[in-house]
């Protein structure tokens, strides 16, 4: 089940990062959103991430990357490690693409 969802999640952050303009990107993150409310935590990643980027476009996903490397090298905590792997591979599904 949680496969099913990051691969739906994954197919909206990749059209999030095809969309061309700021309303077909809020039409994906209206459906994220509609995902997130029935997944739970790990999809809210997801939209937050959308909302992040509809503000501050593909610069704003890699400052986030940068901090998240910054974090891992710097804490020692698994837990926090695992979390920030987790937000990594998500922020990995929007970075594929050349535009945001």
């Amino acid at each position: 089940l949680i496969h099913f969802y990051k691969r739906e999640m994954d197919t909206l952050a990749e059209k999030f990062s095809r969309a061309t303009s700021k309303e077909d990107r809020e039409k994906v993150l209206f459906a994220a959103e509609s995902w997130a409310k029935e997944k739970g935590e790990d999809a809210l990643v997801y939209v937050k991430i959308m909302k992040a980027a509809l503000e501050t476009g593909k610069e704003g996903v890699e400052k986030e990357k940068a901090r998240i490397e910054k974090v891992m090298d710097n804490k020692a905590s698994d837990r926090v490690k695992a979390k920030m792997v987790k937000k990594m591979n998500v922020l990995n599904s929007f970075s594929v693409k050349d535009e945001l």
